[in-house]
This record gives C-alpha cells, sequence and structure tokens, in this order.
C-alpha cells in the first residue's frame, strides 16, 4: 500500500486493487489518502471482486472510497480494458478541470488587481476633479464679487457725472 500511495502521489490515473488486498487497516490508509487529496480529485478505484462473491469488503470499500467500479472475476480482458480506459478518461478530465480552475483563479486574481488599480486611479483622478471643482468655484466667487465691484463703481462714477453736471 505505501508503493500504491507513492504511485497515486506521482500523479497515477487509477487504482486497480483485487479485493482479497483491502484489509481494513489498508483501506484506512487509503481512505486518509483520498481524503488528503484536492477538491477537485476523484480517485477511480478499479476491484476485482471474486466470482459470486458477496463480499463486506467490497461493500465498504463503496461506501468509504467514493468512485468505486467492482469487477467480478473472471474479468473478460476487453471489460478490464474497457473500464480502465473509461476510468484513465474520468482521470484526465479531472485533471483539465483542474487546470481551467487554475487558470480561472489566475484570471480572476489579475481582474482582482486591475480591479484594485483602476480604483485607485478613479480615485485620484476624482480628488482631481474636486479640487478643479473647488477653484472654479472660488474664480466664479471671484469674478462675481469682481462684478459688483465694478458694477458699483459704475453706479458711483455716474451719481458722480450726474451731481457734477447738475
Amino acid at each position: 500500500l505505501e508503493d500504491v500511495g507513492e504511485k497515486l502521489q506521482q500523479g497515477a490515473g487509477a487504482l486497480l486493487i483485487a479485493e482479497e488486498s483491502i484489509s481494513p487497516d489498508q483501506e484506512d490508509t487509503l481512505c486518509k489518502f483520498l481524503q488528503a487529496q484536492p477538491s477537485w480529485s476523484d480517485l477511480p478505484i478499479l476491484v476485482l471482486a471474486r466470482s459470486r462473491a458477496d463480499s463486506a469488503a467490497v461493500a465498504r470499500a463503496m461506501d468509504r472510497l467514493g468512485n468505486v467500479t467492482v469487477l467480478e472475476r473472471p474479468t473478460r480482458i476487453s471489460t478490464l480494458v474497457s473500464s480502465v480506459r473509461s476510468a484513465l478518461r474520468a482521470r484526465t478530465r479531472q485533471y483539465q478541470l483542474r487546470d481551467e480552475e487554475e487558470q480561472l483563479r489566475r484570471a480572476h486574481d489579475e481582474l482582482e488587481t486591475r480591479v484594485r488599480e483602476r480604483t485607485a486611479s478613479l480615485r485620484e483622478m476624482n480628488q482631481v476633479l474636486q479640487q478643479q471643482i473647488r477653484e472654479r468655484g472660488a474664480a466664479e466667487d471671484r469674478a462675481h464679487t469682481l462684478l459688483r465691484e465694478a458694477v458699483t463703481a459704475q453706479d458711483m462714477a455716474i451719481d458722480v457725472a450726474i451731481k457734477t453736471a447738475a
């Protein structure tokens, strides 16, 4: 079972195991390994069961190990090959989904970075615009004040002209 665990860590596509080799201790070890796998992983397990045997070990393995296919012995070679190919295709698809998930995560992280950068840029632009609005408001206030002073001075000049003409 140690060799099996090592092969699984190296990326084995499926596990083909005989019913007789599934002792409770080995089953516990295998369960711990399977539980430690990433969430995307669902290792296909093919169990070669004895002919016409209603094995408690097989039933327990099916309950605890998850993705289990039971093949009754004697198994035709074409059935075994077909089952292994299906298991390997399923595992290959899992790896593809893992890679796609990683690409999506990287794209998400990149977008998050771009959003943070854009938000900071917009915040800076907003501050500049607010400063320009304040400056424009102050300039308009000065223009209104000067206009009132000019009108007042003009009114005073007219009053003086009228008084001097009279």
